[in-house]
């Protein structure tokens, strides 16, 4: 018979006439085992290196070659039933050899796909199979692999057996699977075993075998035991010896020894099969109640359970009725069942799916098979399983904890969890005696029959039992039922969830908000499926042991079936509350927070107002707050950080802001309003709009509202602002040049200067802007009197200190000369002061380009948002760009331009991406400087316009600009000969444009008649009110169009476009934008633009025609535009007469650099289109574009099914940004590999992609390579088979610029990133992990490694949520490397098993962190953890940390551990926020008290040990905080008055 070889030894040869064996039957000779006493050691003892492995026959047949890879699961189980087919074949066995090796001591959540991935560097790895127990379908431990020759798994066996297994501790365990048929796998050598407890959590089984092997030689192996659910050591284990003697001498000598961090309890282990002198054995494998009848395609027999007495059999009739013809229907007298048999199995089949669980007469029903007719007289005999168990360990359950003679607590201290000690389970319940039972033990059958006799007892005597004794009883009679109606119930809670979980990633990326009562609800159904999970496994256990001939605890059933129950019952009630199609409440717009701080300057003097105004806010007796002093004081900063303060002091609930101008704008201050409340305005009277605000702000308690920039008394009312006594909870602050505009807004007004900068303080806000060469002897004179002459205004001394930075004396005394003599034109309201310095600034740009490129900034209206892109555009029409040759070089010669001028003051950053704003005085002067040259620029953008200006002539104007007015009616004709540029868009929409209108334009170089998406764009039944019918539908282009023989630039964006053949005319034409436009065909005559440079088509949806031959003609073009539009691509070569433009057209524009385009399918791809050598793209293939506007190399994939065609592969080659969504696994393949050479991407994002593992390398290449070598962001959501990042060693630049790692939704993660990559990650600012389920650890540490690595220190970011399994962030055992100098923001919400967030020696680095929020962490004890051995006070502290927010965090029992030789130090807090943190009873540890100078916000809420917080705020750990402005204990809040008395003793 073949043997294992022991210790190294030959393999015998298998007889000639042996067959080979496949991997089943091997499962299925091993499984056969079980009427046989288990073997005493079951585990191959390790082998060693082998020189001249002995031929063997085969036991699968020899394979031809294939290409290196993992074939997909498919295709292993066609190849292994080959294999098998051809392994029956003697001929074939004596001819080939044996290529498989059997793999042991696998961990429970290592699969097939994890060991595929294990090997697939080989490149020679044809299957795998791991054992799994019939009955449980857990892992065995132990499996086969088979590889493609002999040889090969030769060097598999030589090169891997006994190193480190990927992303583990364990070492591999390999070995010959020389199994011949009818053997058994045994091990004749001599075995002695030991228990091992108290062992510390890190001990692996290599641990423990070391431990002992370093004593005692003869140790054949170790094995922890784990939790088969969280895979997390049980504190116990077992070592095997070979010497009887050294076994002996460990119970002794091992006793109290470290193994770890803890000494070990040693005790004897006895074998199971000796326990009690109780030899247990299998008991036959019964299938299911209802399974037969489930697989009986001619059943259509329906068992309906949980029925209303008062159901009659007409109403099952007529319930069941309306799926299909029905045979019969009972309900059993005083039975709360029935049976409805169908003529039909699918009609059955259908009634059974859609009415299981739904109410009939009012309570839930449940709907299983029921028995057929047919089967009644009697059933076959169940398919019987007849093989040994093997434990999880393989040979290690064999064992179990000895209990010697004497009192076992007190050799072993009653230790709970040791061993599975059995013992034999007694029942005499009903008459049925206590011997029937032990005689059941014998066999399955009898087990079987007693049940069913002692069940049907019960659950007939419980109709005779008063109903609780009854129901009670029925839980033993319906214990498979429950557990059944169970399982289903939380499937479909699973599939329901998935669905729900797609809606709330579509709502998030459509940046809205995700309902609270759905976020609830998804927190429920997490916990209810986790408990599930847990739960399935106390049902297999139960199931086990009644499988096993052991008689069933009946104590369990009972409890396991009424758990069932009340667990199925909570999941029908998820269901319900789960049928939702909307999620989402709108996103409120972004607040104040987005104006960045260094807008604000903080001195002395505006500090001490600021104070005062936030005392004045909380007056009731005060409504309105009018800030009031000249332009250019620093007004509009000033209340957006006093706005901001307000909102994070948690004075009000809200802040809203709005602009009201020199020239209010009803609609628009309505609209800004609505904007920052998230409302939508729907209504078009202003009237209606200001009652959708006031209802809007009468439901917030506590509003502030910020009126900037008013210029007379405002109507309140008209805005829609509830004031006084209406809304006593809403204060107005307002800002205005005047001060008797604050007397006149009422009485109850408070007004308050912003005057002027101290004399100190204006020179040192000056020197900051001027640079520290102001102080050089040379220099300082003149400066001090620069400085003097900008009279203490913000605005001028920082214009000016920028303006004249680097300059030398002479220009220093030349500006000097010029703040003295410099007077103001015409600028209404702009002091003499300041437009002198403004004019200066102005003065002493670089060049006339920038002087140029200012004053046409001054043509959009005030508070606008002004697109760089549009000044590009513009200024290239106009010709302000010098020496540009391109529309790319014009693009980046606007966005220097606009960087100096942000630079020098002159412009500003807006809250809108891609768009700069220019200060209302500014614009003044660069106005009024524009209009100095016989008034040349006519400007009344943003007027409120409702007719064309009155004037006498405009011949002599160049720029025009009536944007974004109401004008609805042009003059049918101008002369202006000299006008360049007419800007006309953003009007509410032009009746017609007259035909003569553009005749006297003939220099007119740029023309915008974009139209406010309005009149046009309402839909047909309110177009046909007849105050709105008077528009036309479509808005014609005039024949005098054609005149503009000099327009370069032409925007008609958001118009509803009719024919627009005309533009053909226009020759000179370079950049034609249609963007947001209404158009359906693209006319041929654009193919004759041959000049055209910069085609903008994006969000044309109804763009439907391009004739062939049009985009083809366009030689000059440089960027196309056509995100979000035309998609109707014709295929190259299909024949025939071709409706539409192909993309094989692009071919012929050689000047083409940049292109956003979307494609259907990659059929439409021609093959030799070279995009990669465009300068940007966006190349969208299944999907949307998702910038239109691309910055970079983009390139979209959405369920592609096909192989990647080359220029496919091409483009990722290049491209700086890939984002890869739903691939099917033969696109995922070419991706996962290294061929693709992906060093170019920047940032990758992968969503949904099938059978996806790993980003893997190419695993034929010899030579590793550095792989994602640029990567700076990477972005997994949803990638349900990726199981790892990357599984193979990496080469230095692997990775080395990754900044941003992001992972959602990734369930088959243990860790986020191990060792091996985390070295690498030498750049990682942001790591987001969130909703990944099986995540135990983020960062996976070795437990010995090198000192020379620094781990982690530049992560600025750490955001964690919905990690149910999380029980660390980093392993301790090297935390010591882990360095967080730079963390700012930490974030964990939902991780219920995580007890602490920072080791000891980790926290020791947190310098910087200014954020720490943690929410429901249920389990979470500590903030950082105690030092090894000690309670020990953190030393370093948190010097930088501003807000603490801690919620339901249940078990927290401590703060801060963080001290001084004063006491705890907290610096720079400023708010602290505790909600649900029962058992916190202090702030800091008992031996100190805290300091906090800064805190300006504490909250404690729901903490039931801190109750009586604001009576002693010192009894809690709080010395002192001077700034506190907020104290609010359990929803009652202190004022102001109250919060000094309470630490005036410290202020």
């Amino acid at each position: 018979m073949m043997q294992q070889p022991m210790n190294g030894g030959m393999v015998p040869q298998m007889p000639p006439q042996m067959a080979p064996m496949s991997i089943d039957q091997q499962q299925q000779q091993y499984q056969q085992q079980y009427q046989q006493p288990p073997p005493t050691w079951q585990m191959p003892p390790p082998l060693q290196q082998q020189q001249q492995p002995p031929q063997a026959p085969p036991i699968w047949a020899q394979q031809p070659p294939q290409a290196a890879g993992i074939p997909s699961p498919q295709q292993q189980q066609q190849l292994m039933q080959a294999q098998y087919a051809a392994a029956a074949s003697p001929m074939s066995a004596q001819t080939e050899e044996i290529r498989s090796l059997w793999i042991g001591d696998l961990q429970y959540w290592m699969d097939e796909t994890y060991i595929q991935n294990c090997f697939v560097q080989t490149g020679e790895l044809v299957a795998v199979k791991i054992i799994r127990n019939k009955l449980t379908q857990q892992p065995e431990g132990y499996g086969f692999l088979e590889f493609r020759s002999r040889a090969a798994a030769e060097r598999t066996l030589q090169a891997y057996n006994g190193s480190l297994m990927p992303n583990s501790e364990q070492a591999f365990r390999l070995n010959w699977a020389t199994l011949g048929a009818g053997e058994r796998r045994q091990d004749d050598t001599p075995d002695y075993c030991i228990f091992v407890g108290d062992l510390a959590a890190d001990v692996t089984d290599y641990t423990l075998q070391e431990t002992f092997k370093a004593y005692f030689q003869s140790v054949k192996g170790a094995k922890v035991v784990t939790d088969k659910v969280t895979g997390r050591s049980r504190g116990y284990g077992f070592v095997r010896f070979a010497d009887e003697g050294e076994q002996q001498r460990a119970m002794s000598e091992m006793q109290g020894v470290l193994c770890s961090t803890r000494a070990m309890r040693i005790g004897p282990a006895a074998n199971k099969k000796a326990v009690g002198g109780q030899q247990f054995q299998k008991a036959p494998y019964q299938s299911p109640q209802g399974s037969q009848g489930e697989s009986d395609p001619n059943n259509t027999t329906i068992f309906v359970g949980g029925l209303d007495p008062h159901v009659a059999e007409d109403a099952l009739r007529q319930i069941f009725g309306q799926y299909g013809e029905l045979v019969h229907v009972k309900i059993p007298v005083g039975k709360r069942c029935g049976f409805v048999q169908f003529a039909n199995r699918a009609n059955a089949e259908q009634a059974l799916s859609l009415l299981n669980g739904t109410q009939i007469g009012g309570q839930n029903v449940r709907l299983s098979w029921g028995r057929s007719p047919s089967n009644k007289q009697g059933q076959p005999d169940q398919t019987q399983w007849n093989s040994a168990y093997y434990g999880y360990g393989q040979g290690y359950d064999a064992y179990t904890y000895a209990q010697p003679p004497q009192d076992p607590n007190a050799y072993y201290g009653a230790y709970s969890g040791y061993g599975n000690f059995q013992q034999p389970q007694q029942l005499a319940v009903c008459g049925v005696g206590k011997g029937a039972v032990k005689k059941s033990l014998a066999g399955g059958k009898e087990v079987d029959m007693i049940l069913e006799i002692v069940i049907a007892f019960l659950s007939k005597a419980g109709d005779y039992l008063v109903p609780p004794v009854g129901r009670q009883i029925r839980y033993f009679h319906r214990y498979r039922e429950n557990v059944e109606d169970c399982g289903k119930q939380v499937e479909k809670l699973g599939g329901m969830r998935e669905r729900v979980r797609e809606l709330v990633n579509e709502t998030k990326r459509n940046g809205d908000l995700v309902k609270v009562d759905v976020q609830k609800w998804l927190t429920k159904v997490d916990q209810i499926l986790l408990e599930a999970e847990a739960f399935e496994e106390e049902i297999k256990l139960n199931k086990r042991c009644f499988g096993m001939g052991w008689c069933p605890d009946w104590s369990s059933r009972y409890k396991l079936s009424k758990e069932a129950r009340k667990k199925a019952a909570v999941a029908v009630e998820l269901l319900g509350d789960g049928k939702m199609d909307n999620v989402s409440v709108p996103a409120p717009p972004p607040g104040l927070e987005i104006f960045f701080d260094r807008d604000f300057v903080a001195v002395e003097s505006t500090t001490a107002t600021m104070d005062r105004i936030m005392q004045a806010l909380q007056d009731d007796e005060c409504d309105i707050v009018g800030v009031y002093g000249m332009g250019g004081i620093g007004k509009t900063t000033f209340v957006r950080e006093l706005g901001k303060k307000a909102k994070e002091n948690k004075l009000f609930d809200c802040v809203a802001m709005a602009v009201v101008s020199q020239t209010p704008n009803l609609r628009k201050i309505q609209g800004q309003v609505a904007d920052m409340l998230g409302l939508r305005l729907g209504e078009e009277s202003e009237f209606g709009r200001a009652g959708r605000i006031h209802a809007r702000l009468k439901n917030e308690k506590r509003v502030l509202m910020i009126l900037d920039d008013v210029w007379a008394k405002v109507d309140l009312a008209a805005i829609g602002i509830p004031y006084g006594s209406s809304h006593k909870g809403l204060k107005i602050i307002l800002t205005t040049r005047r001060e008797n505009v604050c007397s006149v807004m009422g009485r109850r007004t408070k007004k308050f200067p912003l005057t002027f900068l101290s004399m100190e303080e204006s020179w040192n806000l000056f020197r900051e802007n001027a640079g520290a060469a102001i102080d050089s002897s040379t220099l300082n004179t003149v400066a001090m009197e620069v400085a003097r002459k900008c009279r203490g205004l913000p605005l001028a001394l920082v214009t000016v200190g920028r303006a004249l930075q680097d300059k030398d004396l002479r220009e220093w005394k030349t500006a000097l000369q010029q703040l003295k003599k410099s007077t103001p034109l015409k600028v209404w309201e702009v002091e003499h002061d300041v437009f002198s310095c403004l004019k200066l600034s102005y003065d002493y740009l670089e060049s006339e380009e920038i002087k140029q490129f200012v004053l046409f900034c001054c043509l959009f209206p005030e508070d606008h948002d002004i697109s760089v892109e549009d000044l590009g555009r513009f200024g290239m029409g106009k010709g302000l760009f010098r020496d540009v040759d391109t529309v790319e070089e014009a693009r980046c010669q606007a966005q220097a331009i606009v960087k100096h001028l942000k630079a020098s003051c002159l412009l500003l950053d807006s809250d809108k991406e891609g768009c700069v704003k220019m200060h209302d005085t500014v614009r003044d002067v660069a106005i009024s400087i524009a209009s100095r040259d016989n008034g040349t620029f006519l400007v009344r953008a943003g007027s409120g316009l409702k007719d064309w200006p009155k004037k006498e002539t405009f011949e002599h104007y160049t720029d025009i600009s009536l944007m974004t007015n109401d004008i609805q009616k042009l003059p049918g004709w101008l002369q202006c000969p000299s006008l360049e540029v007419l800007l006309l868009g953003e009007n509410e929409g032009f009746e017609e444009i007259p035909n003569a209108f553009f005749e006297g334009m003939p220099q007119l170089r740029v023309l915008d008649l974009s139209e406010r998406i309005g009149i046009r764009s309402l839909p047909l039944v309110i177009a046909s009110i007849p105050s709105v019918s008077q528009y036309p539908r479509l808005l014609t282009l005039p024949p005098s169009l054609k005149s503009l023989g000099c327009l370069q630039t032409l925007h008609l964006n958001n118009c509803k476009l009719g024919n627009v053949s005309i533009l053909g005319k226009l020759k000179k034409l370079e950049v034609l934008s249609f963007c947001g436009s209404d158009i359906q065909l693209l006319p041929a005559d654009i193919g004759g633009l041959n000049n055209l440079r910069l085609l903008d088509l994006s969000f044309c949806q109804y763009l439907q025609s391009i004739p062939p031959n049009v985009l083809s003609q366009l030689s000059q073009l440089e960027e196309l535009y056509m995100g979000c539009s035309f998609r109707q691509w014709s295929v190259e070569g299909t024949g025939g007469e071709r409706s539409n433009a192909c993309l094989s057209e692009l071919r012929l524009l050689h000047r083409l650099v940049v292109l956003c385009v979307e494609i259907e399918s990659m059929s439409c791809f021609p093959t030799d289109l070279h995009l990669h050598k465009l300068l940007r793209f966006e190349v969208s293939i299944g999907c949307d574009s998702i910038k239109c506007y691309p910055e970079s190399r983009s390139l979209h994939l959405r369920e592609i099914k096909d192989m990647l065609i080359d220029e496919v592969k091409v483009l990722f080659k290049t491209a700086d940004e890939a984002t890869l969504f739903c691939l099917m696994e033969s696109s995922m393949t070419e991706v996962a590999g290294t061929n693709l050479n992906l060093n170019m991407i920047k940032t990758l994002t992968l969503s949904s992609c099938i059978n996806m593992l790993g980003l893997a390398c190419n695993e034929n290449s010899s030579d590793l390579q550095a792989v994602f070598t640029a990567l700076e962001e990477l972005h997994l959501r949803h990638m349900q088979s990726m199981f790892v990042i990357i599984s193979i060693p990496l080469l230095a630049a692997s990775f080395q610029k990754l900044r941003i790692l992001n992972v959602q939704g990734c369930h088959q993660f243990f860790w986020i990133v191990d060792f091996k990559l985390l070295i690498r990650l030498q750049n990682l600012e942001e790591v987001l992990i969130r909703n990944c389920q099986k995540v135990m650890t983020v960062f996976k540490l070795p437990v010995v490694v090198d000192d020379e690595h620094v781990l982690l220190f530049t992560v600025r970011k750490l955001a964690l949520g919905s990690l149910p399994n999380l029980s660390s962030i980093w392993r301790n055992g090297s935390s010591r490397l882990v360095l967080l100098n730079n963390l700012k923001e930490i974030d964990i919400s939902f991780c219920n098993r995580l007890e602490y967030v920072f080791p000891y020696i980790v926290a020791e680095s947190l310098l910087q962190l200014e954020i720490l929020g943690i929410k429901w962490c249920q389990s979470l004890e500590r903030i950082v953890a105690k030092a090894e051995g000690s309670d020990c006070i953190q030393s370093a502290g948190f010097p930088n940390l501003k807000v603490v927010k801690l919620e339901a965090c249940e078990k927290l029992t401590s703060l801060f551990s963080v001290a001084t030789d004063e006491g705890t130090m907290l610096p720079k807090l400023k708010s602290l926020q505790l909600r649900n943190v029962p058992i916190l009873d202090r702030l800091c540890s008992e031996s100190f008290t805290a300091d906090m100078p800064s805190l300006e916000e504490l909250v404690v809420e729901q903490c039931k040990k801190m109750e009586s917080f604001a009576a002693d705020p010192s009894a809690y750990g709080l010395q002192s905080a001077p700034r506190l402005i907020k104290l609010q204990v359990d929803g009652q809040i202190l004022d102001a008055k109250a919060i000094q008395d309470l630490f005036k003793a410290k202020v």
